[in-house]
């Protein structure tokens, strides 16, 4: 008889999170936005927390923080130089915890005397004293070259990296420093670049 039968109830562990897609690397140009995401498998309800650099951050004006089911996103807003670094996501649950992390990058960017900023992707007229905003993991090493052949400062140029600025200076401009000028930014990560062109007239 199932009446007579004893009750029975059982009892079922809480599947941990696992990633699905784990976080990409994002370059982006200063003024735009990041846009990260990953996805996991397990049992739900999940937590999230977001970090930059180990440092955990939280929705703001900044920061836009949203989950869909078992898809996380962040979306980092009018992206700078601070902007740059390691954000890591953690997701856990009843189960356990996983997290993963990437980098987000500003793209080398030429800055005329004028200020105004200039994406890697075109062409700028340089006017000298020009420079380039360079973020990443550090150590960084920064160099110029000019139509292929790297620059090294002597009683014309004059070559500074300082607050990951990295600044060329034509001391005395003449027709022969007319060319394609490139800033080139490297640390274990990669190589990034950006170039402009120097015109040089009435000379």
């Amino acid at each position: 008889d199932p009446a007579a039968l004893p009750p029975s109830c059982a009892l079922l562990a809480a599947e941990p999170p696992t990633f699905i897609r784990e976080l990409r690397p994002v370059d982006v140009v200063k003024g735009l936005d990041a846009s990260l995401d990953c996805e996991v498998a397990g049992t739900p309800p999940f937590e999230v927390t977001w970090l930059k650099n180990n440092k955990e951050i939280y929705s703001s004006k900044k920061y836009a923080m949203s989950a869909q089911e078992a898809v996380f996103a962040l979306n980092v807003t009018n992206c700078d130089v601070s902007d740059a670094g390691e954000y890591q996501c953690v997701i856990s649950n009843d189960g356990g915890s996983c997290s993963c992390s990437t980098r987000v990058g500003l793209k080398g960017q030429f800055r005329d005397t004028d200020g105004k900023p200039r994406s890697k992707r075109s062409t700028s007229l340089l006017k000298p004293p020009s420079f380039c905003v360079v973020a990443g993991a550090h150590p960084l090493s920064v160099s110029w070259i000019k139509d292929e052949k790297i620059i090294e400062e002597d009683k014309n140029f004059r070559v500074t990296f300082v607050n990951n600025v990295a600044t060329l200076q034509i001391r005395s401009v003449d027709i022969s420093h007319r060319g394609r000028y490139t800033c080139q930014a490297r640390n274990e990560s990669g190589v990034e670049k950006c170039f402009g062109l120097l015109f040089v007239q009435g000379l």
